[in-house]
């Protein structure tokens, strides 16, 4: 489905949909907020940011998310918590990818949402958990903002999604 392909939408996200996919059935029911675009946005979208779709001097990557070209968006919800400064140190590696459900997704520096009011962050090289940890689990104990992640590390969130912390090599 959608919502476990894209994983937990954050409040200053952007779905925009093309008129071919917004004649998807259910489409509009999973993300309430989709802005339906007009049939030449895509193509002319595609191209404005061709140097950033287009790569072939590098490994094959999906991009996700586009700088916003024409205005600056604004989240509705508070910036994240600051993250405390003193950090205990990974047990291991460092993660490049969380999987969930048999899907692995890459990590990213400014955030990646696991669940609703949870993500991880990286800060001064560490990936720590950032927002509501106080009902969370790390590797079967409380988390807390404290403690770098590392790979093999398994989180549970309070709603009870699970995520495993993985490294992909190149």
């Amino acid at each position: 489905s959608a919502p476990e392909a894209m994983g937990v939408l954050r409040a200053d996200d952007r779905v925009l949909l093309d008129p071919l996919a917004a004649l998807l059935p259910g489409l509009e029911t999973h993300f309430s907020t989709a802005e339906l675009l007009t049939p030449e946005a895509l193509p002319q979208a595609i191209g404005d940011h061709e140097t950033r779709l287009v790569q072939r001097d590098q490994a094959l990557t999906f991009v996700t998310s586009l700088p916003c070209l024409s205005q600056s968006i604004q989240p509705d919800a508070p910036a994240p918590a600051e993250v405390p400064t003193e950090i205990t140190p990974a047990s291991g590696p460092a993660p490049t990818h969380f999987l969930r459900a048999e899907i692995a997704r890459p990590l990213l520096a400014d955030g990646t949402a696991i669940s609703e009011g949870l993500s991880i962050q990286q800060n001064d090289g560490h990936w720590l958990l950032v927002g509501e940890t106080g009902s969370a689990q790390l590797n079967g104990k409380p988390a807390d903002q404290t403690t770098a992640l590392s790979r093999g590390d398994r989180i549970r969130a309070a709603d009870g999604t699970e995520t495993l912390l993985i490294e992909v090599l190149p």
